[in-house]
């Protein structure tokens, strides 16, 4: 339970249809949620023309039978494009909830932008590593298909890490979805022009002493993440060739989700201090 005097912080729900302003282009604080945009119905600066938007069945169910919330009950709105929203229920009909928007804010993405394109481990271990790097803020996670692979993502695995995205997003009040790709071969994911910076995770190979210059510098951060059967010789020479950095971030060989996601959380550190 909350402390005297603190209040509880509205629940938050995802709404892709979430009104857009008419000038989302100012920024807000991209660290956390920033202070509201004065005005009746205020989003980054312009105005909401429509107030109301309708939340879908699934997110409707939560907020009805699981929270119990009410008509006039405060929530939180979040379309995954970094617009966040203060709203209320205004009414259900029979399978959704009507709500009335007072504000938006816009939020700019977390810089630089992170990418991990990774093998995918077995089972229950490629669902819980989706939701790590969701919660560490990584952008656009690309399940791989390497040479040494032994899994690869079917329709409905992609499906759930979809949904994995949204519910993560909610509990750890991000504002971005992290974006999932088609699985695809890692010479797909390197040869992407847009990179600044394109670091492949393999062991026992030469520290890079300038790092945290080279992140700093950077706008756009790709990280590859082998199989457990670790990259081929073709592979490393491609990447090599492709200007990826080779780079060694324990003393030990790490398992997939191992490696992954504290190879996000690297990247992520400086963004959180």
């Amino acid at each position: 339970m909350p402390h005297p005097g603190q209040t509880t912080r509205p629940h938050r729900f995802f709404c892709p249809s979430l009104p857009k302003s008419s000038n989302p282009t100012d920024p807000a604080d991209s660290s956390g949620d920033a202070g509201e945009v004065s005005g009746e119905i205020a989003g980054g600066g312009g105005v909401v023309s429509d107030p109301r938007c309708t939340l879908d069945r699934q997110e409707s169910h939560h907020a009805r039978k699981a929270l119990r919330l009410s008509a006039g009950d405060a929530i939180e709105l979040f379309d995954g494009q970094g617009t966040l929203a203060q709203a209320s229920i205004e009414r259900y009909d029979a399978a959704h909830a009507l709500c009335y928007i007072t504000s938006t804010q816009y939020h700019q993405p977390i810089t630089p932008s992170l990418s991990i394109a990774s093998a995918v481990p077995k089972g229950s271990l490629a669902d819980a590593m989706v939701t790590q790097l969701s919660q560490l803020g990584v952008d656009r996670f690309i399940p791989l298909q390497t040479d040494h692979s032994v899994a690869a993502p079917s329709t409905a695995k992609l499906e759930r890490f979809n949904k994995s995205t949204i519910e993560s997003a909610k509990q750890c009040h991000r504002l971005w979805l992290m974006h999932i790709d088609e699985p695809q071969a890692p010479a797909n994911a390197w040869a992407d022009p847009t990179y600044d910076l394109k670091l492949l995770t393999t062991p026992a190979c030469q520290p890079l002493p300038d790092l945290a210059d080279l992140i700093s510098a950077s706008q756009s951060v790709l990280i590859l993440v082998g199989p457990e059967g670790g990259w081929s010789p073709a592979e490393l020479t491609a990447a090599t060739a492709a200007g990826c950095l080779n780079w060694s971030i324990a003393p030990n060989i790490l398992r997939i989700e191992t490696a992954a996601t504290a190879a996000a959380a690297i990247l992520r550190y400086p963004a959180a201090h």
